[in-house]
């Protein structure tokens, strides 16, 4: 399962909280001075508050924990299938291979990470390239975004939302002896 950044830190936070929250019982249970006063503290002070922080904690790791068991990432993407016979899908394998081939074509292109993200019915692409120096990156960079979404409007049927393109390094060039 992919997660955000901000679902990342959520999750840390809520299992670190509820991980503090446990270990500080087991050692109240265990008579230990400083967690009885931390515990005799929650009874008394700060009652409603302590109270009122446990359910809510309860509540986000309960229902979390049900949601990284449930939660099943897509491996493929449902295409249009103008016959009506049924669904067609094609696997994200298959797209990122495709995407591969693609990139190829382009002998300034020495490799391509293609990282593909399916939000809400939106499929947004991001190609991470290794180009060598002295290339002409915008035309490349242009001519690649181009062909793939020409292929993926034309072969696939699919829309792309966004095309994304980093590139993560510049290598020098190899030359030939």
């Amino acid at each position: 399962m992919r997660l955000n950044k901000y679902e990342r830190i959520a999750t840390f936070f809520i299992l670190f909280l509820t991980s503090l929250i446990c270990i500080i019982i087991i050692l109240g249970m265990l008579k230990w001075k400083p967690a009885l006063i931390l515990i005799e503290w929650a009874n008394t002070a700060g009652f409603i508050g302590t109270l009122v922080l446990f359910i809510i904690l309860f509540i986000l790791s309960f229902s979390m924990s049900f949601v990284f068991i449930l939660y099943k990432e897509k491996n493929t993407i449902t295409i249009g299938n103008p016959s009506g016979l049924g669904e067609v899908s094609i696997s994200i394998n298959g797209v990122k291979n495709a995407i591969r081939d693609i990139a190829n074509y382009f002998a300034e292109i020495q490799e391509v990470r293609p990282e593909i993200e399916n939000l809400k019915g939106k499929i947004v692409l991001t190609l991470r390239v290794r180009v060598p120096s002295g290339t002409d990156i915008t035309r490349v960079v242009n001519e690649l975004q181009h062909r793939i979404k020409v292929y993926f409007e034309n072969v696939l049927s699919l829309n792309l939302d966004n095309i994304n393109i980093i590139v993560d390094d510049v290598v020098p060039v190899k030359r030939g002896k």
